[in-house]
């Protein structure tokens, strides 16, 4: 569900509590989904209407072009590296941003049609990566 923000009814696509991307107001009691890295986050594509299968396909189409990218770039396909160096790096995380993009709006397809709570699932998440320590 999207919200706005209180101060400068900037839309937001997200379900934690963090300060407005645009105005910065700490809008309290509003849920937002937002990465906690800061300058990352992910929209909830509203251009479309995806469903599981189609997610999936795009999942795996993403993540094949990444690992072209990767391979071709490291010479791994047997021909010479095309790519190397910034250019090469820059392309390799445009893909990874694609793949990305896309788990995230599996994510929110599939919590839409099976009515899970995306707050609990990424609570979760957040709890395991402390537990195994790849986040302080």
């Amino acid at each position: 569900m999207e919200k706005s923000c209180d101060n400068c009814k900037y839309e937001h696509l997200s379900m934690r509590d963090l300060p407005c991307r645009e105005c910065g107001s700490e809008n309290k009691g509003s849920k937002k989904w937002e990465s906690k890295c800061p300058g990352i986050s992910f929209h909830r594509l509203n251009g479309l209407t995806p469903t599981v299968k189609s997610c999936t396909l795009k999942v795996l189409e993403e993540i094949g072009e990444l690992m072209q990218l990767l391979g071709k770039g490291q010479g791994a396909s047997g021909e010479a590296q095309r790519e190397t160096g910034r250019s090469w790096a820059v392309c390799s995380v445009i893909e990874s941003i694609d793949v990305a993009q896309s788990a995230i709006t599996m994510a929110y397809t599939l919590c839409e049609e099976y009515g899970i709570d995306i707050d609990i699932m990424i609570d979760g998440h957040e709890k395991k990566l402390r537990e195994k320590g790849y986040l302080k």
